[in-house]
């Protein structure tokens, strides 16, 4: 069994196994696992909501900084779709420590909803993307 912490940063989880033996007394047994997941990186906002009227420029800010513990750098941006957003990183530092600003930027120009992801590769052997969901509300 698998059991992917990917999106659970800084969140308590908890996954129970059930475990079949051939043991006549006890054929099955529970082990539980719980505990914190430490996050890789802060991510600010968590997710991109591109809401407003179209037609008006919408756009979202998200702060991408690396814990001290897993250091890395970002070396690709792109998403899913890509069709009605417009994506740009700029890398920054503040007081020696490195902070990546993405900006997410409504490309779509009718009335409607969208979805997407943006992946952001990293040069980290552990942890090489990761994932922003992208939900869109023109009005």
């Amino acid at each position: 069994m698998k059991f992917s912490t990917s999106g659970y940063g800084g969140r308590e989880v908890r996954e129970t196994v059930r475990i079949q033996t051939n043991d006549a007394q006890q054929p099955g047994l529970s082990v539980t696992l719980k505990g914190r997941v430490e996050e890789f990186a802060q991510i600010r906002p968590n997710r991109a909501m591109l809401i407003g009227k179209a037609g008006t420029p919408i756009e979202k800010g998200i702060q991408i900084i690396p814990r001290d513990r897993f250091p890395f750098k970002i070396t690709k941006v792109g998403a899913r779709n890509g069709r009605d957003i417009g994506l740009h990183l700029e890398e920054t530092q503040s007081s020696g420590k490195t902070i990546y600003l993405l900006t997410v930027e409504n490309r779509k120009s009718e009335k409607g909803r969208y979805h997407d992801q943006i992946f952001l590769e990293t040069d980290h052997p552990e942890f090489r993307v990761i994932r922003i969901p992208v939900l869109g509300t023109i009005q």
